[in-house]
């Protein structure tokens, strides 16, 4: 599940992802690890994050290069890189690509976000590159 922040990637896994299904979240890494996680409002100390990425990371190599039995798994990442998208489909990954307008992320963010997150949408929409997308999901 591939898209820019506040396009409702955790939404749309919660409402498709069934009970022993594996979900990739840096969010839910981020609360795993922090003694007093702030999940809520996504503002996560700066010192958490490469332990975070390292979690993320080993678990994303577990399911791309090694074995195991899981009926699906989700993975959550705003990959706007195709290269990116592209080793996972590789890999036999079905990628989902789900976006809504820069103005609704946008209200979305000053909604539920901190204010960083403004920044991190407008990135992500200079970041991204089309290709190696099955799905595409709008909403809005």
């Amino acid at each position: 599940m591939c898209g820019p922040p506040c396009a409702g990637k955790n939404t749309w896994v919660a409402e498709h992802a069934q009970p022993g299904d594996l979900v990739v979240d840096l969010d839910a890494l981020y609360h795993a690890i922090n003694a007093h996680p702030t999940r809520d409002d996504h503002d996560q100390p700066p010192a958490l994050t490469p332990f975070a990425l390292d979690a993320r990371d080993a678990i994303l190599h577990r399911l791309l290069h090694g074995d195991h039995n899981l009926r699906a798994a989700w993975i959550i990442h705003s990959a706007p890189n195709p290269a990116t998208r592209g080793e996972w489909k590789q890999r036999g990954a079905r990628i989902v690509m789900i976006n809504a307008d820069q103005d609704t992320l946008t209200r979305r963010a000053q909604a539920h976000r901190p204010a960083a997150w403004a920044d991190h949408i407008r990135d992500w929409h200079r970041l991204y590159r089309p290709g190696h997308v099955d799905q595409h999901i709008t909403t809005g």
